[in-house]
């Protein structure tokens, strides 16, 4: 089930955003929801990326798609009950980047992370702004 979809366009090339988007402890740049990133390798499907939110427990994304310059998608589960995937598409647009972004939920009882999600795709849009401004050395 879908929970948002979100849009920003970014005055900066695809290589330009790509190399924000999988800079996994740069991520704090631009999501100040984050105390702390953690990544032990590079980002490949299958590794994890462990996240310390400022106000809940860390946990685990682990890495799904990773498709340089246009797709990236990491998820967070709750074993095989549910399971929580954010995404993002980049597409070029003239003379930027048009980065889409997806929050969807999974899973034979999606209950489990539902109320998280929420919480987690109000946030996307502002996320999004700020992605912007640090690609284009604005201040965020």
């Amino acid at each position: 089930m879908q929970i948002s979809q979100s849009a920003q366009f970014i005055a900066a090339p695809p290589p330009t955003v790509w190399e924000r988007l999988i800079d996994a402890p740069g991520w704090k740049s631009w999501n100040p929801g984050l105390a702390w990133v953690a990544l032990d390798d590079r980002l490949v499907p299958g590794r994890y990326v462990t996240v310390k939110p400022a106000t809940s427990r860390q946990t685990a994304l682990r890495i799904v798609t990773i498709d340089a310059p246009h797709c990236f998608a990491c998820e967070v589960s709750v074993g095989p009950l549910a399971r929580l995937r954010f995404s993002w598409r980049l597409v070029s647009d003239g003379a930027g980047t048009m980065v889409r972004h997806e929050v969807d939920l999974t899973g034979p009882l999606p209950g489990l992370l539902r109320k998280s999600a929420q919480r987690v795709a109000a946030q996307i849009p502002a996320h999004l702004a700020r992605l912007a401004a640090t690609c284009t050395g604005a201040t965020p």
